[in-house]
């Protein structure tokens, strides 16, 4: 039986181990987290950080695997692609893993390659003295995020000079290399491109619209498919979406590209060289296109033929995530299983994050979530419509 190795074993792994599973292969997952979720359901479990790209590298020599893959995660790409380089497996190159999770490397190569993308600058210890001076070739408002973050940690939104610098303070702490980025703020809605790549053959497989909360941190709560936008703007989507994948050189494997909208013209804030999160690829777009793309990326990953037949679907699809607005101890949803049945021709899927009776904690980021819904309705006005009943009827229980 043929070997994968999955770096990461968290929830958001599972979808990938049980697939994997699936298809035939003997499962290896790699995780510094002895209790991750994922254990139980691979074959086998080595304790190795996802990020020690040395140690992987050098487990992986022993095991002798067909592939390495990990799937919405960034930094686990690098010792993805570091080890698969060394074993002359399929990935894309450390190169490329390096600038694409570098929000400032990537930045740069964009802009290099004339890809539509926001003006921005990069701050660290070396010219934060200099500030005055390189703030002055951008217009506010601005959004600062660290280079080397994910999931809106220590992203922020700022429309005055006056509260620049609490705000660099602010997203500093959430990069271990103690670097940041201030991008011009671009206004419009925000999608993203799931997309697969076998040899250099780009797929665009679905276009994600975004629903996320105000500024200044812009949490993500929900995604939608299939796309609100007209057609000759979703053609300007994939082609800014295809053009940043060949600058940064994404050649195999999977993508995972966010967008904004301005009066009709995409920019590319950034792109995953790795599968879309928040369960995008493992739920919401099989349900919007039939397309499994978990499987395509183990097909690529493998050698085996990727075989994509999108089909277009009549309904619309959402996962919408239950925010938590409180710290405290989560006493759990007393009527969630009452609201489950009155809405079960439109839930797909319920989940609750905590356990009953753990601390939860309120944050400006992905984590401040208590579970999700994946949704499906007729169209898009009955979807939020649906969710808005849901979410006013939950008796959620926390006590401070």
């Amino acid at each position: 039986m043929e070997r994968l190795i999955i770096l990461g074993a968290s929830a958001l792994q599972v979808p990938l181990i049980k697939q994997a599973s699936k298809m035939g292969y003997y499962t290896t997952v790699f995780d510094f987290n002895p209790e991750a979720i994922g254990i139980q359901y691979a074959d086998d479990f080595y304790r190795i950080s996802t990020i020690d790209e040395k140690q992987v590298f050098n487990q992986a020599k022993e095991l002798k695997p067909k592939a390495i893959l990990t799937a919405a995660t960034d930094m686990p790409m690098r010792a993805v692609a570091y080890a698969s380089e060394k074993l002359g497996l399929t990935s894309i190159s450390y190169e490329t893993a390096v600038i694409s999770t570098d929000k400032a490397l990537m930045a740069e190569k964009l802009a290099s390659e004339s890809v539509n993308s926001p003006r921005f600058i990069q701050i660290d210890n070396d010219n934060l003295n200099n500030l005055d001076v390189l703030i002055s070739k951008l217009t506010f408002p601005v959004i600062i995020k660290p280079v080397d973050s994910s999931g809106s940690r220590g992203v922020i939104k700022v429309t005055d000079k006056s509260d620049l610098e609490q705000a660099i303070i602010y997203s500093k702490e959430y990069s271990k290399m103690g670097k940041i980025i201030i991008e011009e703020y671009i206004e419009g809605d925000e999608v993203s491109v799931e997309v697969l790549i076998n040899d250099g053959n780009i797929f665009v497989i679905a276009i994600t619209d975004k629903v996320t909360t105000n500024s200044p941190h812009f949490v993500e709560l929900g995604h939608y498919q299939p796309t609100k936008f007209s057609n000759s703007i979703q053609e300007r989507i994939k082609k800014t979406t295809i053009d940043a994948i060949k600058a940064l050189k994404i050649n195999s494997g999977a993508a995972h590209a966010e967008l904004r909208i301005k009066n009709g013209k995409p920019y590319i804030i950034e792109v995953g060289a790795r599968l879309g999160g928040d369960y995008i690829t493992s739920h919401l777009t099989p349900l919007n296109t039939g397309v499994n793309m978990i499987e395509g990326l183990i097909n690529i990953a493998t050698g085996n033929n990727l075989n994509i037949k999108t089909v277009n679907k009549s309904a619309s699809y959402a996962i919408r995530f239950i925010p938590l607005e409180q710290t405290g101890i989560f006493k759990g949803i007393s009527n969630l299983n009452l609201i489950t049945e009155q809405f079960k021709e439109n839930i797909v899927e319920t989940v609750i994050y905590p356990d009953l009776n753990s601390q939860v904690e309120y944050s400006n980021s992905s984590n401040s979530r208590l579970g999700h819904f994946v949704l499906v309705a007729k169209n898009r006005n009955e979807l939020e419509e649906i969710f808005n009943n849901i979410v006013g009827k939950l008796s959620i229980e926390i006590e401070s």
